[in-house]
């Protein structure tokens, strides 16, 4: 099933408070039973920082962007400050299985709209290509309907066109049923390279991908806000 209603846009600043808290209530979801019990995660305040960081970033290789609604706000936009979650992993459904079909809508404007998914890609320092998917992550009950592929597949044309060639990103080791995913969407481990939580026995290791062109068209999307 797709959700045939979503926008695709460049993020603002204000979408940074939605954005922290979906990235909160959604890894906590994929997290579950990675991440001992008693641990204390990021609150999403603390998450929205980090995307506010990212979304002042002025590389021009810098993107961060979000799948919005039309509607109230779901489980992900209303869930309380003490829903959080670790690091910038990706989580174990946050890219759909199903492609989204036809042409993607775009929009500029924030509006009433509500933000079901976020993506941001970056420079980072310490891997191969220099370039990071930093984090991806999509409201729990709107996963399965192709937003995680449109976000990811929009980030990762957006990179190709600024003149990226590869980008890397970290995913946790545990995460198997995200790393199937990521490697069926053209993702290949990088042997011997990993990044420790907390604590440290969880893991992450990194994948990379060659960002050759995609026979498929891209979703239009105006320039970056």
């Amino acid at each position: 099933m797709s959700d045939a209603q979503h926008r695709l846009r460049p993020a603002t600043a204000d979408d940074l408070v939605a954005i922290g808290r979906l990235h909160a209530v959604a890894a906590r979801r994929a997290y579950a039973g990675i991440f001992p019990a008693d641990s204390t995660p990021p609150t999403p305040d603390e998450l929205s920082d980090e995307w506010r960081a990212l979304l002042a970033d002025p590389d021009p290789l810098a993107d961060v962007l979000v799948a919005t609604v039309p509607g109230p706000a779901g489980a992900a936009a209303e869930g309380s400050h003490d829903e959080a979650t670790h690091g910038d992993t990706i989580g174990v459904d946050t890219i759909g299985v199903h492609t989204v079909g036809g042409d993607t809508v775009t929009d500029d404007t924030v509006g009433e709209d509500t933000v079901v998914g976020a993506v941001a890609v970056g420079p980072a320092g310490g891997i191969p290509t220099g370039l990071l998917l930093h984090k991806l992550y999509v409201d729990p009950e709107r996963q399965g309907r192709g937003l995680g592929v449109a976000l990811h597949d929009l980030a990762l044309s957006r990179a190709r066109e600024r003149g990226a060639e590869a980008i890397n990103l970290w995913v946790l080791e545990a995460n198997t049923a995200a790393r199937r995913l990521y490697e069926r969407n053209g993702w290949r481990l990088v042997p011997g390279r990993t990044l420790a939580n907390e604590p440290p026995s969880i893991v992450d290791v990194l994948y990379e991908r060659r960002l050759e062109p995609d026979p498929r068209p891209a979703p239009d999307v105006t320039g970056r806000a």
